[in-house]
């Protein structure tokens, strides 16, 4: 795997990253989880901060985690200073900090503008690709649900892409959804593939994400038109989005 981009790394942390301490303030860590098959990216991401340790953490689960606090105090708290973070992960930072070192002045250096690579590490963290078929329709979609405290998020990503729709669930929980084929080729095609359509993603959420932009660039071609392309894209779906 290439070398991460910084944009991507606060992304994907913005979506799956976590700060820590012990309830008496001795023990600090900064710690990402995946699942097993991604454990290349948590590879990629010791790499990058040239930190840390790769764990086993369950059957399946794997853990990035630093806790020397000179690696975090050096390495891991600049980082987050100079590439500010922009979900509600970023107060859980400040908190972090304020107890790991209460004499540090925090100022951060603010990117406000919508950066591809960070949302791609947001989509890598926090997408949803999912596909059904209701009454003889196939209905790809994109999703990504958070807490109400992140909605100006979800809020930001669609006036920026100017794509989808925003809604908020009975729930609480705020939603940003493709649903539109026309929306979804776009985003497959500007988003989640280069020109020469190759995977952004970098977990293995691209290969389900991968599965998905086939059905919709199948879906755009209208080959579930015909009876033999819609009993095609239907094995299709049941293989792969059951």
């Amino acid at each position: 795997m290439n070398t991460l981009d910084p944009n991507w790394i606060v992304g994907f942390v913005d979506g799956n990253g976590h700060f820590g301490f012990s309830n008496d303030n001795k023990t600090f860590y900064f710690r990402i989880s995946l699942n097993q098959r991604s454990v290349n990216v948590l590879y990629a991401i010791k790499s990058f901060f040239k930190c840390g340790s790769v764990q086993k953490v369950g059957k399946n689960q794997r853990e990035y985690k630093v806790s020397s606090k000179k690696h975090l105090e050096n390495i891991i708290v600049p980082f987050f200073q100079k590439c500010a973070l922009k979900t509600s992960k970023k107060k859980s930072f400040e908190i972090f900090v304020k107890k790991f070192n209460p004499t540090l002045n925090l100022k951060f250096v603010e990117n406000l503008e919508f950066n591809l690579y960070w949302f791609l590490g947001f989509i890598d963290a926090k997408g949803c690709f999912v596909c059904s078929l209701i009454n003889r329709t196939i209905r790809p979609q994109f999703i990504i649900s958070l807490n109400e405290i992140d909605k100006s998020i979800l809020d930001k990503i669609q006036q920026n892409l100017n794509l989808g729709v925003r809604y908020k669930r009975k729930n609480g929980v705020e939603v940003f959804q493709l649903s539109s084929n026309q929306d979804m080729c776009h985003f497959a095609k500007q988003i989640l593939l280069t020109k020469g359509f190759k995977d952004r993603l970098k977990t293995s959420k691209r290969i389900r994400a991968r599965k998905w932009c086939k059905i919709v660039f199948l879906i755009e071609q209208k080959k579930h038109k015909t009876i033999e392309g819609f009993n095609a894209i239907k094995k299709f779906l049941k293989n792969n989005f059951s």
